[in-house]
């Protein structure tokens, strides 16, 4: 479910990882000729760019706000992915894309089957949305040909605006109330599957926002890899770039945060140390950990407990425990 602005958010832990910036979405139709099939309202793409008056009635007749879905067959023009928007593929991925009203969808494509099992989730948004696009029905191949061979597409994709911005300025005036919330830093971190998984971890414990480095986040064509490890929680947590880390943690700091880093040669653990409050919790990337000046900004290092018999555990399983613990704690 799409989360409503942090301004108008009450002052608990359980409704604060909501999005900012909340904005209508709009979206364009493409022109085309109506068949009915089943009951279902099938779309043609025209290979023409005008539109004429039935056009215009047909746009009336399958407003968004009915119970049919729009679809339109691919045959007339196959779709072509660019690099204007972000593509996001996943079904849980996309459903949470097309549910946040923040954003803005262009194109949403999927195989039959899939439709046929959406369906009824594909008309309830539609219906709560200001608009949603046409769905364009193509075979498994041609939609394996759009999309890069490594990706694990669940036989749907849609390609969204970018999200808005989001600052350390805007958590901290969201946080100022509140007395227990949680940050995630992480640090040199790279790999989109582990943002996306903590991004998973960040939404079940109710985490205000996760940051990044600028230089160090993934690119727009890698963000459909965060948002299919997410698995629906790049909607609901506020993902944050900044250019230098260490400035953000001062700024966090300054707004009555303690901020925590986690360290294998730390000298107590996260469950003795009873961290309550105001938290942000810092991870290094997995091998180098976090940079010399960047731990020197941490007012404590700590570490997770585990059995002697391994070294260290991933970040995200990392992120997860100690989610876990603060939640807890808090």
């Amino acid at each position: 479910m799409v989360k409503a602005p942090m301004n108008k958010r009450r002052k608990t832990n359980k409704k604060s990882a909501q999005k900012l910036n909340k904005k209508a979405a709009r979206t364009h139709f493409t022109n085309r000729d109506e068949t009915q099939t089943d009951g279902q309202s099938v779309k043609h793409a025209s290979p023409h760019g005008h539109t004429d008056a039935n056009d215009q009635q047909n746009r009336s007749a399958t407003d968004p706000k009915n119970t049919q879905q729009t679809i339109k067959d691919s045959n007339p023009q196959s779709p072509q992915i660019t690099n204007k928007y972000s593509w996001i593929y996943g079904r849980h991925a996309v459903l949470a894309g097309l549910r946040n009203d923040v954003r803005t969808c262009h194109r949403l494509i999927m195989v039959s089957s899939i439709y046929k099992s959406l369906k009824n989730d594909l008309i309830d948004i539609s219906n709560n949305r200001p608009a949603f696009p046409d769905i364009e029905i193509v075979d498994r191949e041609e939609l394996d040909s759009l999309l890069p061979s490594s990706v694990v597409h669940q036989g749907i994709c849609a390609e969204f605006d970018p999200l808005p911005a989001i600052f350390v300025e805007d958590i901290c005036r969201h946080c100022a109330e509140l007395d227990h919330a949680v940050v995630v830093v992480l640090d040199q971190v790279t790999d989109p599957r582990n943002i996306g998984a903590v991004l998973r971890s960040a939404s079940a414990f109710n985490v205000q926002a996760v940051i990044i480095q600028e230089r160090h986040a993934p690119a727009p064509d890698h963000m459909g890899a965060v948002a299919k490890a997410a698995s629906g929680a790049l909607e609901t947590v506020n993902l944050v770039r900044v250019t230098n880390i260490q400035r953000a943690l001062k700024k966090l700091q300054q707004n009555d945060f303690w901020c925590v880093g986690f360290s294998g040669d730390a000298p107590e653990t996260l469950a003795a140390a009873s961290i309550t409050g105001k938290t942000v919790v810092v991870f290094g990337s997995e091998g180098e950990g976090m940079r010399r000046l960047v731990e020197q900004s941490c007012d404590r290092l700590v570490k997770i407990s585990i059995s002697s018999e391994m070294e260290s555990l991933n970040l995200s399983n990392a992120c997860a425990i100690a989610l876990y613990e603060l939640n807890k704690n808090g």
